[in-house]
């Protein structure tokens, strides 16, 4: 590809799209074969496309703006959304609680103990999440499925004739709930929005919601290293558990298990 004046950092994304895209097609032989296979065919369609566009502008050798090494980031959201699906997996199995999963959720977008605490003493946002659960008259003022979809697309900035089109419920009550939230910064990584959206949970309740605001550092932290335990444990399995389906674990595999268990869960 270096040759042909391509970037493979550039290509990384949609490569590692294809792989996955690919995978469900695996036969069960030589899987280092199989995704070199399509590698081989993405870099080829890739030159094919360069040939066909010969106009197309390369980029400015003198460009001063620092080079994103896509292939890191790429892999950095991948494992992110991996791990999120296990914190589903164990909220759903009751393994965690729903403020836990809320909790990890702010961690995992790189907020700190402090900043985790500042926003549960001091965002309104939380208290207007409760508010809007009895709104929506939540049996035991916990979230139910319905409830969370509602709550997240108004945390995303939709509108509430848009939410009431999409979750079928009625106009006026979207419009309550929607006044009950208040507005949120239109930036769309803001904390008092980030904090919405993490609230927006099924199973999480009006009781959860405002013991969170009691919580101490050394709760928080508690809380923490028990959720990470969980979520490491949670990861392992089911990495284990992809490697049983495939119907044969081979030596190497196993070798890549143990390591993973040898690790401590904030490495």
């Amino acid at each position: 590809m270096y040759r042909h004046g391509l970037d493979p950092d550039a290509e990384y994304p949609g490569l590692w799209g294809r792989v996955w895209e690919a995978i469900p097609k695996w036969d069960g032989r030589d899987f280092k074969a199989y995704v070199a296979r399509i590698v081989r065919n993405h870099c080829l369609d890739e030159i094919g496309r360069k040939k066909k566009s010969p106009s197309s502008i390369d980029d400015d050798p003198r460009d001063p703006r620092p080079r994103v090494n896509s292939g890191t980031v790429a892999v950095s959201r991948d494992a992110m959304a991996f791990v999120l699906g296990v914190l589903d997996e164990l909220e759903a199995s009751g393994r965690i609680k729903a403020v836990d999963g809320v909790i990890f959720t702010l961690i995992s977008e790189g907020r700190a103990v402090a900043d985790i605490l500042e926003a549960f003493h001091g965002s309104p946002v939380v208290l207007r999440v409760a508010t809007c659960l009895e709104l929506l008259g939540a049996p035991g003022g916990r979230a139910r499925a319905e409830h969370a979809v509602l709550l997240r697309l108004l945390a995303d900035g939709l509108s509430a004739d848009d939410v009431a089109r999409v979750t079928g419920r009625p106009l006026g009550e979207v419009a309550t709930v929607a006044s009950a939230l208040g507005s949120l910064d239109d930036d769309p990584q803001s904390d008092d929005r980030l904090l919405a959206r993490a609230c927006s949970r099924e199973g999480i309740s009006i009781t959860d919601l405002r013991r969170a605001r009691g919580l101490n550092a050394n709760a928080l932290n508690l809380i923490i290293n028990r959720i990470r335990l969980k979520v490491w444990m949670g990861v392992v399995d089911k990495a284990y558990e992809a490697l049983r389906r495939r119907g044969s674990i081979d030596e190497v595999d196993l070798q890549i298990v143990q390591h993973r268990c040898s690790l401590s869960p904030s490495s």
